[in-house]
């Protein structure tokens, strides 16, 4: 479950900012306003973001099953569904900490020098090589940045879990962080939940040497 999560928010988390990024960092109109929005989220705690969350998604009295119920379609029971909240949680995530993936993406791509761009227009490059074949490879080093930070960030977490589905239903949203804080405190097995811990720490240590590996060789491509 764990690593469904955590490949779940890495990656979309990833390709969404990568998409608004390239949009933002050009003279789009009112795009400070548009970035101050998207990292909005990111300076609110999870705590309460879990909360606010919660409240909108209530099956009964939440804010989207009554504009489903107004436009004519059935609530639907977002986090008591075995198959929907464990994707509801990583929306969450990924609603959280895109506006920061996006703005370090936005400066990464201010930092690409325009003259590389100009040369590859008077190649006759449209549009889509200019992202394919500069901007893309370019930003590597960033991504890889990114995918450690958020793919760290979401092995570690329980807030959402602990607060939004207490790890249900049926266990679908046990995350290990929240599986390691229920042995401990809960079920108050200390030592196996240090045990736990260091499994994580090795998890997360192997998962990180494979991204390294894997961008790395993309990087010393470019």
């Amino acid at each position: 479950v764990t690593l469904v999560y955590t490949a779940g928010a890495t990656i979309i988390t990833l390709v969404l900012a990568l998409a608004l990024a390239s949009i933002l960092a050009g003279p789009l109109k009112a795009r400070n306003t548009i970035r101050a929005i998207l990292f909005f989220p990111y300076i609110v705690s999870f705590v309460i973001s879990a909360l606010m969350w919660k409240s909108i998604l209530d099956p009964y009295s939440g804010l989207l099953n009554a504009a489903l119920v107004k436009v004519g379609l059935p609530p639907q029971y977002w986090l008591t569904d075995p198959d929907a909240a464990l994707w509801v949680l990583i929306a969450v995530s990924v609603w959280k900490d895109l506006g920061y993936a996006v703005l370090i993406y936005i400066a990464a791509i201010q930092g690409i020098p325009n003259h590389l761009y100009q040369a590859a227009e008077l190649d006759g490059a449209r549009r889509f090589h200019l992202f394919r074949d500069i901007t893309l490879p370019l930003l590597m080093p960033t991504t890889l940045f990114l995918a450690v930070v958020i793919m760290i960030a979401s092995m570690q977490e329980m807030a959402l879990p602990y607060l939004m589905t207490a790890g249900g239903p049926a266990s679908g949203t046990r995350l290990y962080s929240l599986h390691v804080y229920q042995t401990a405190f809960q079920g108050l097995n200390i030592g196996y939940a240090s045990a736990l811990s260091f499994v994580m720490f090795l998890l997360i240590l192997a998962i990180t040497w494979v991204q390294f590996k894997l961008l790395n060789r993309e990087i010393r491509h470019v």
